[in-house]
């Protein structure tokens, strides 16, 4: 578009070439005329002129008095300069001068400085070296303290020892004034209570005889599945280490119980025993047939007799504070007990051992097994003897000739003989054969006399046969009423009725005491 407009200006002024001059004089004339104009206008009058200059001149002189002034303003102030120069010379004279000082005494700060950062070096290796002396006196004295640390346990184990051995003597000065009678010691305070029938339902037999052989785990075994058969729940608890009722009542079930721990030594080492313990080691006999009672078993096995020793061996050296007497009776004497059991039947080794007298303290009766032999005999009047001693202590009387320690307690007031039970009788038409018929008449005088009382035998007796050793127990009572369940079958009726008997004359005698108070 531009360069259109520029080739038409071009073409324009190609054409027209006068018009263009005539324009541009036009213009020059008119800023000439201007220029003239302005001149014109400019150039003042001459009264003006002299009144301009006298304003001038009135102006300037103005300005020079206010000169001269300000000259003399200077000058004074110059004079009030040269005073305060002159007075701030003395004053940096006086300023230079406390510089001065103050350097040196910066100097001597220095100085003191330098001596004071000298004098911390010097303190801080003494202070090294008295915490290392310190670090040397600490591992001292921890040497020391371990040193008395060691000899405070040294003295602490000799005093345990001490005290160990004081006991030990205590316990044989106490065993020689018991005269070897270890088992006759006073009973330890808080030590369980032997609660009475009158009290509970469950009754506790002990099988016991201190001679081998005469039958104590087959009568436990078949009275207590007798007693299963009349729909009574029997316990039965093994305390020979020889395991005789467990491998008998529990057939293969035995072998569990020994892999598993669940047996009486366990239970006899623990620190707090309870029923709840001991029924958590009980086992049922595999297919058991009779359904209508319980027949539970607690196992024993060999490891029964060293347990024995040692807590015979703690007790009687003081390292105990349970009396080891009565940890059954701690247990079968829990009120959780009495629900749970018509009886409890322990069947005893054929010794005097720990677990045979926990036997005897808490049993309500005795049941004594025994052959028709002299020897056999005489292991029932031995028996009863020592049964007396720990029913009656003191107060146990025998034949001329004999005699019962002073001031022996009775650990057993509550125990009662409910029978004398004759094992593997011979028979011949019904009856046993001439000797041991001898024996069984002569036999509850010898008992009598023995435990100044009458002592009940059991008049049929249980017969000699093959059959206890060959016949599986579960089976044995699903024979013939003819067959020997019938033995043990009598045997239960009439044992429940003696105890029924003593029970009741036992109450008789306690209304009659209390009637009198």
């Amino acid at each position: 578009m531009w360069t259109d407009l520029w080739r038409l200006l071009t073409d324009w002024l190609r054409q027209n070439p006068e018009i263009v001059a005539a324009f541009l004089l036009g213009i020059l004339a008119t800023v000439t005329l201007l220029i003239y104009c302005w001149f014109w206008l400019r150039k003042p009058s001459s009264r003006d002129t002299e009144l301009a200059l006298r304003f001038r001149n009135e102006e300037l002189e103005r300005e020079t008095s206010q000169l001269r002034q300000q000259n003399a303003d200077l000058r004074l102030e110059l004079r009030q300069l040269q005073q305060s120069y002159t007075q701030a010379r003395s004053e940096t004279a006086s300023l230079w001068e406390r510089l001065q000082a103050s350097l040196r005494e910066v100097q001597q700060l220095h100085q003191q400085l330098v001596c004071a950062q000298t004098a911390l070096e010097q303190s801080r290796q003494r202070e090294l070296q008295d915490r290392e002396i310190i670090q040397a006196l600490s591992e001292e004295l921890e040497g020391a303290r371990e040193s008395q640390q060691q000899y405070l346990d040294a003295l602490h184990q000799v005093k345990t020892e001490r005290d160990s051995l004081r006991q030990r003597l205590e316990a044989r000065q106490s065993l020689e004034q018991f005269d070897g009678r270890i088992w006759q010691r006073q009973p330890v305070e808080n030590s369980p209570a032997f609660v009475p029938l009158t009290r509970r339902r469950m009754r506790i037999l002990a099988m016991v005889n201190l001679k081998g052989g005469v039958g104590k785990t087959t009568l436990a075994a078949y009275l207590g599945a007798a007693l299963c058969e009349m729909g009574l729940r029997v316990l039965l608890v093994d305390l020979d280490y020889q395991g005789s009722l467990s491998a008998l009542c529990l057939g293969t079930r035995y072998e569990e119980a020994w892999r598993s721990r669940l047996l009486v030594d366990n239970f006899l080492r623990l620190q707090e025993p309870c029923f709840e313990e001991l029924r958590r080691r009980v086992l049922v006999p595999d297919n058991w047939c009779d359904q209508s009672g319980a027949y539970h078993v607690v196992a024993a096995e060999d490891t029964l007799q060293p347990t024995e020793e040692l807590l015979l061996t703690r007790w009687l050296e003081g390292r105990s504070d349970m009396d080891v007497r009565l940890i059954l009776r701690r247990a079968l004497h829990d009120p959780a007990a009495w629900p749970k059991y018509d009886f409890v039947l322990l069947d005893c080794p054929p010794r005097l051992s720990t677990a045979c007298i926990n036997a005897l303290c808490c049993c309500d009766y005795v049941l004594i097994p025994t052959r028709l032999d002299k020897l056999s005999a005489n292991g029932v009047i031995r028996v009863l003897r020592t049964l007396k001693i720990l029913a009656r202590g003191s107060d146990a009387t025998f034949p001329e000739g004999d005699h019962t320690p002073e001031a022996v307690p009775a650990i057993c007031p509550h125990l009662e003989v409910l029978a004398v039970v004759p094992n593997f009788v011979i028979r011949r038409n019904n009856a046993p054969i001439r000797a041991q018929a001898a024996i069984l008449n002569s036999l509850p005088k010898q008992c009598q006399d023995s435990w100044v009382g009458p002592v009940f035998v059991w008049p049929d007796g249980i017969p000699e046969s093959a059959q206890f050793s060959t016949a599986e127990l579960r089976t044995f009572f699903t024979r013939s009423r003819q067959g020997l369940g019938d033995y043990f079958r009598d045997l239960a009726q009439g044992l429940l009725l003696r105890m029924k008997e003593i029970e009741n004359a036992r109450s008789g005698i306690a209304a009659i005491c209390a009637g009198t108070r």
